[in-house]
């Protein structure tokens, strides 16, 4: 409950961030008959994912506690994390391969739009949960510093439905237009 109530702000204030990233993507299925499974494949890819990220937060901490290494993995991640974050105010050049590409992923997601279908719209707000968003990229870290896939779970589950009014409201901006 505790997590729940502090990510409550972010899960909240989450909506301006939806419907400036993910509003126009969900404003090109806002005529298709089946939108709404958009919502249900959505919900449940993002529970999945956060009682995954939980489970895995779980884990991840048994096996850092017994072999002692919280402040190494701790000093690691945060001198990559500033690393990144010099690279970025430096504009330093990143080879290509590095770099996480979302061409695959939004190809995939445009020709499942095409189709007016149950599933496909299903599979659709399923598979959305692969997009790269920073928003959900602190979620699913908060969910596995959570150490637990129900808390992990709960609050993803939260965070999918708490974020969805800015997405019914760009689904259902082209009538208004």
């Amino acid at each position: 409950m505790t997590l729940l109530l502090t990510m409550l702000p972010i899960y909240l204030l989450g909506n301006l961030h939806c419907l400036g990233m993910c509003g126009p993507l969900v404003m090109m299925i806002g005529k298709n008959r089946f939108r709404y499974f958009y919502f249900l494949g959505r919900l449940l890819s993002y529970t999945t994912v956060g009682a995954i990220a939980g489970g895995f937060g779980a884990v991840l901490n048994v096996l850092l506690h017994a072999y002692s290494i919280p402040a190494a993995t701790s000093l690691i991640f945060g001198s990559v994390i500033f690393v990144a974050g010099l690279g970025t105010v430096l504009k330093w050049k990143v080879p290509s391969r590095w770099r996480l590409g979302s061409g695959k992923i939004s190809n995939t997601l445009t020709l499942l739009l095409l189709r007016e279908q149950p599933l496909p719209t299903f599979l659709f707000g399923f598979f959305t949960v692969l997009l790269p968003c920073g928003q959900t990229l602190i979620v699913f870290s908060a969910c596995a510093l959570s150490g637990s896939a129900v808390i992990g779970a709960i609050n993803a589950a939260a965070f999918a439905v708490l974020t969805s009014p800015s997405l019914w409201f760009s689904m259902h901006m082209q009538g208004w237009m």
